[in-house]
């Protein structure tokens, strides 16, 4: 097998470790008695790239890119699964303050698992901004809650909508929400955020030998090789144009009685609510109009402004109007402050983040 061939296989099989295990040995001047990773391995670790970066050869090298390492509580998977432990970014640790992310050829990942651990880095940096991220859906929830009052109120006492806008307007309040933090996390300041823990992992780990602080990225042949710093914001801005990131939400299927329905929450659900009147009324379906999430809650809601609609007096009418939204709108305030992850959790809202997972590093 030549070393194009073998480097494919990086980080995924017993050839990967081996040549990341070779490095050490080259890095320590140790004989490896496969002549053909050494001969890669010495291209790559008597570079300029290293004494550009102070990296003195022979080296003190420890070898950790077959390890796991406890992680913090930040990261949850898809299913909203707190992971444990996970393989450690860092592969080489060089000089006890080197802490190196091996990534070679035109086709190195980005992160291993791919869009399974990029829900994990999105949790972790809303975790660890959740007092600026907050600030900043408080006022979209203000702003949704603002425009919605002015199109029924107009400002003044008498309501300006039928019962069917009422409907529309309240299936509409989570897709309101999708666009806006839609252009929330697709921010350059948030992406930036999102490539370096990508890369280093920093708020993953509990520990610092895991966190990578280098890049140490290099083309098949050895011939270039380049080393970066993770903090660098002109190598984050590159690594950031070629992976394309893109960030959207979908949202997660309309639930009745705890259960999936396999439908997105909107018309459908109002007309299975206006249609079944024993949905609407037996006792036995009331368990439908639990809060635990904001599809159960308008629902709830909804049945109360459905019986106040029968009511005569307009002024009164007019004030129940008023309260739905109110409540809905103070729901989500009051969810927002339990954490980001738990808003989103309740309001239904899945983050879908793509981005080319494999590119170059050098």
């Amino acid at each position: 097998m030549n070393f194009n061939e073998f480097y494919f296989k990086e980080s995924k099989s017993d050839l990967g470790n081996a040549f990341e295990e070779s490095i050490v040995s080259g890095l320590r001047k140790e004989e490896i008695k496969n002549l053909s990773i050494k001969s890669a391995t010495q291209k790559i670790i008597y570079s300029d790239a290293f004494k550009k970066e102070g990296i003195e050869v022979p080296a003190d090298v420890e070898y950790l890119g077959n390890q796991v390492f406890d992680v913090s509580n930040n990261y949850k998977n898809i299913s909203g699964e707190i992971i444990r432990k996970s393989k450690s970014k860092t592969d080489i640790l060089v000089n006890k303050e080197n802490r190196i992310s091996i990534k070679a050829g035109p086709q190195s990942q980005l992160m291993n698992a791919g869009k399974i651990e990029a829900i994990g880095v999105f949790n972790a940096i809303i975790k660890n901004k959740e007092l600026e991220y907050s600030k900043e859906i408080m006022e979209i929830i203000e702003r949704i809650q603002t425009n919605i009052e002015k199109k029924f109120m107009g400002g003044g006492e008498t309501f300006l909508g039928t019962q069917e806008q009422i409907e529309t307007e309240a299936e509409k309040i989570k897709v309101y929400f999708e666009t806006d933090l839609e252009k929330l996390y697709n921010d350059p300041i948030f992406k930036v955020d999102f490539i370096k823990e990508s890369l280093s992992g920093k708020f993953k780990f509990i520990e610092t030998k895991p966190i990578a602080n280098k890049v140490l990225g290099f083309s098949l042949d050895g011939k270039i090789v380049k080393i970066h710093d993770i903090d660098d914001i002109n190598f984050i801005n590159e690594v950031l144009k070629n992976t394309k990131l893109g960030i959207s939400f979908k949202s997660d299927s309309q639930k009745i009685g705890g259960k999936k329905t396999g439908k997105r929450f909107g018309r459908s659900v109002f007309r299975l609510w206006w249609q079944n009147p024993n949905f609407r009324t037996s006792g036995k379906n009331q368990e439908s109009f639990q809060t635990d999430n904001f599809d159960n809650f308008i629902l709830k809601e909804y049945k109360q402004l459905h019986n106040d609609l029968l009511k005569e007096d307009l002024k009164e009418i007019f004030n129940k109007i008023k309260d739905f939204f109110f409540r809905i709108f103070n729901k989500l305030k009051e969810n927002l402050k339990n954490g980001i992850q738990y808003f989103l959790e309740f309001i239904g809202l899945i983050p879908e983040i793509n981005f080319n997972n494999e590119i170059s590093f050098y």
